[in-house]
């Protein structure tokens, strides 16, 4: 074999040697990388929150059967029942001062307590105003709003009193012919109640007025001849209605309700031209954690969706009027509005 021709294979072999150790070299590059997928995937999960995990309180301040302690039961009824909050939830009724001790409890020893709420309406709005309370809704992390109640006069089943035209004539030719029981004052029942004495020239400080801690307090009273009407919201009054204990007298609404209380006739029926109603929701605690904050917006808007809260509303007479976006902005233009009704109402100056 001649020079040039040993140097040709030579030339070859190294040729191949390099191919071959650049082959080789690419698997174990890639085994080198394994580790580091290995190391990867054993890389611990995000956290997933346990919240929550003990039972949650709803505050109604008010008695058993009154609108507050009403909403907060049969809320925590749907919750738990479709699953949708799998805490057990109880209702703790805190009674005084139209709802006053209740809230002030409530903000005071329940801050940034994601495991406490506060059933509330209307009158959380009224009541701050007209009374000095400490506290409004500047203090709190509003949830949800639910539905709207509308206001209703009844009175006890076989009553002379049987048409809100009927106690509105006695009333203008004697305000103090009859006793009328309601809420608290300025509460939303008495505010509107004053709408309807104002709006037919009654003179309001003349009028017979019982106070009560909510309609449970005002339903014995009125078998009992205590009072001759009460005033509350439609759905503080449906069961003894359904019952046959109670007449609906007249309804506060535009139109008449449907079910049990399709007989009820409306105010502006019977010529007395005043339309209110007393919207219900739920409210967090000062300085609420966001995340527990978005759980419950999130809850709520699931239960409002649910069939089963569909009954709920339709057994209760209550008209669906679910808000859960911009909350804060509207409570100050509804504080505006309650100041003026209240002030042409001549409750406040």
């Amino acid at each position: 074999m001649n020079f040039k021709k040993i140097i040709a294979i030579m030339v070859i072999l190294i040729f191949g040697l390099i191919v071959f150790s650049g082959c080789s070299s690419q698997p174990a590059q890639e085994k080198e990388a394994e580790p580091s997928a290995e190391k990867s995937a054993e890389q611990p999960a995000e956290k997933k929150s346990s919240y929550p995990d003990k039972p949650i309180t709803f505050i109604a301040a008010s008695n058993a059967g009154g609108g507050w302690d009403l909403t907060g039961r049969n809320t925590a009824k749907v919750l738990n029942e479709q699953k949708i909050v799998p805490a057990p939830i109880k209702v703790q009724n805190i009674v005084g001062g139209g709802g006053s001790l209740g809230f002030q409890q409530f903000v005071e020893n329940h801050k940034a307590d994601p495991y406490t709420m506060i059933v509330t309406s209307a009158a959380m709005i009224a009541n701050p105003i007209a009374q000095g309370w400490p506290y409004d809704h500047n203090n709190i992390t509003p949830l949800a709003r639910l539905f709207v109640d509308f206001e209703m006069l009844v009175a006890k089943k076989g009553s002379e009193w049987d048409s809100a035209e009927k106690v509105f004539e006695a009333l203008k030719k004697d305000p103090q012919s009859l006793t009328i029981g309601g809420e608290t004052p300025p509460g939303t029942d008495y505010i509107a109640f004053v709408m309807a004495l104002v709006e037919e020239g009654i003179d309001v400080s003349k009028i017979n007025w019982v106070s009560y801690e909510g309609a449970g307090e005002a339903v014995p009273a009125l078998l009992g001849g205590h009072i001759d009407v009460s005033i509350a919201t439609a759905g503080e009054w449906v069961s003894q209605i359904r019952s046959g204990q109670l007449q609906g007298i007249g309804i506060f609404s535009e139109e008449r309700l449907e079910g049990d209380l399709k007989d009820v006739p409306t105010m502006k029926e019977q010529g007395i031209d005043v339309v209110f109603g007393n919207w219900r929701g739920l409210w967090g605690p000062p300085d609420m954690p966001k995340a527990e904050y978005d759980y419950w917006v999130d809850a709520l808007t699931k239960m409002h969706e649910s069939q089963a809260w569909k009954d709920v509303l339709t057994k209760m007479q209550w008209v669906p009027w679910f808000k859960t976006d911009n909350l804060p902005e509207w409570l100050d233009g509804e504080t505006e509005k309650m100041t003026n009704a209240m002030k042409a109402a001549g409750i406040m100056k």
